[in-house]
């Protein structure tokens, strides 16, 4: 007669764990491209202070003309471009690194934020959005 070692429940159990984390992890990247979208995916900082939310994004050769921010529903949209090439004369590039094109940033917003007083600036390649909070809510 053959002897089984170890609880075979214990290892299904064990393979639907690892199967349910690979499709959140799915789910999650899924998720990430549908609403970021566009060519490149500038870095965000986003953290609650006692009054506000701030989104801090990394957004290096663009001004504030370039940047299209709206709020769409229950979710803040912030869109730009930035060119490979400034300048009119023609270039032969031997090597790109900086990430360019278009890009879609989109945050859900929760319910806190007074949508009427969101205000945004670009200052040294740094956009920040100040979402203040409702007053019942600080």
């Amino acid at each position: 007669m053959a002897t089984v070692k170890g609880d075979p429940r214990e290892e299904l159990k064990m393979m639907q764990e690892q199967m349910d984390r690979l499709l959140e992890r799915t789910r999650d990247q899924a998720i990430d491209s549908s609403s970021d979208e566009g060519g490149w995916k500038p870095p965000v900082d986003i953290f609650e202070e006692p009054e506000r939310l701030v989104v801090l994004m990394d957004v290096p050769g663009l001004t504030e003309d370039a940047i299209e921010i709206e709020l769409d529903g229950a979710s803040l949209r912030v869109r730009g471009e930035r060119a490979l090439s400034q300048g009119g004369e023609k270039r032969t590039f031997h090597r790109v690194e900086r990430s360019c094109g278009t890009f879609q940033r989109v945050f859900a917003l929760p319910a806190m934020v007074d949508r009427d007083r969101i205000e945004a600036m670009c200052e040294r390649g740094v956009l920040f959005i100040t979402l203040p909070k409702l007053a019942e809510e600080v």
